[in-house]
């Protein structure tokens, strides 16, 4: 008898969809915009933290500014390599743009932190950003 005797194949889309009811049935009804709602569910899903449906904050129209940033092309600039994986860089190259993320960039690559003259060392993602922001971004404008 095989181990995988017994076993049956769901899709991987099943189970995603049985993992979104899960994730509503849990939530319960939030004062959220049915778009808001969607992006909680979406983090909740990828963390498996809860918690995230009451300390996510919406500044107003942030979603549909972010969808329209999104459908003209935007880069999505992320501190992590973890993140970048998780988004379709398929979908997001058709509409023009791309993911970055600086955290494996020199110097501070391989450093747990950075080390700036006459400051307090700080997390190597604070400084990847403080990198993205004055040089990479610049450079681009």
């Amino acid at each position: 008898m095989s181990e995988l005797d017994g076993l049956t194949y769901v899709r991987p889309a099943d189970i995603e969809a049985r993992s979104f009811q899960i994730i509503s049935d849990e939530l319960g009804s939030l004062a959220l915009s049915p778009e808001e709602l969607l992006v909680v569910k979406r983090v909740v899903h990828t963390t498996a933290d809860f918690d995230y449906a009451q300390t996510l904050h919406f500044t107003p129209h942030a979603v549909e500014r972010g969808i329209a940033a999104l459908a003209s092309g935007a880069t999505v600039v992320t501190d992590t390599t973890m993140v970048a994986a998780g988004i379709n860089k398929r979908v997001l190259g058709s509409l023009g743009g791309e993911v970055r993320t600086f955290i494996g960039d020199a110097p501070w690559r391989g450093l747990p932190v950075s080390f700036r003259r006459g400051r307090w060392p700080t997390l190597r993602w604070s400084s990847a950003y403080r990198w993205a922001l004055s040089t990479w971004w610049s450079q681009r404008s």
